[in-house]
């Protein structure tokens, strides 16, 4: 059985700091088509949730995605949509991943919580297995249901640096 990447992801792949709406992306995706220009994946970036960990799509920024996947995929376009493993302590998942202990985490099992100038919420611990198979499977119940092809697991900045905090694997340093 051959693992290959999708035809798509050996073209051209648009994306940018963020397009903002449905709107927005919809009349980039209609222009490029318009110029006749050969592109493959439109990519959606951060900032597209209601808040980190929500793992939804803002509905006054992006009422129909259904619709919107459908469209695209008529043009001709595959969608990649970022999916952050961060949630914030107000976001509905959050207390899921607390309470399961599948968070990044300091020494005395506090999620870590970004860096001390953001603040930003935590990260779930990817090399838990249980961890990994309920993100993606919520991945696939937000995002995949929705029409989206590809996802980009964000999070390379890193903005969580490894040492002093701890995963399944084992300490970050």
């Amino acid at each position: 059985m051959c693992r290959c990447w999708p035809k798509s992801a050996y073209g051209y792949i648009q994306c940018k700091q963020r397009y903002t709406s449905q709107e927005e992306l919809m009349a980039v995706a209609r222009g490029y088509r318009g110029r006749h220009l050969p592109i493959d994946d439109l990519v959606i970036d951060w900032f597209h949730y209601t808040k980190i960990g929500e793992m939804d799509m803002d509905p006054a920024r992006w009422p129909d995605p259904v619709s919107m996947n459908k469209q695209l995929h008529a043009m001709n376009f595959h969608t990649m949509i970022s999916v952050w493993t961060r949630f914030v302590p107000e976001s509905r998942y959050y207390k899921t991943v607390l309470t399961n202990g599948w968070f990044e985490a300091l020494a005395d099992g506090t999620p870590t919580n970004g860096l001390p100038y953001d603040r930003a919420g935590s990260d779930i611990d990817s090399t838990n297995p249980e961890a990994a198979r309920w993100f993606w499977g919520i991945v696939k119940e937000n995002y995949v249901a929705k029409g989206f092809d590809s996802f980009w697991a964000d999070e390379t900045e890193p903005d969580l640096p490894p040492n002093g905090s701890y995963w399944h694997i084992g300490p970050g340093t």
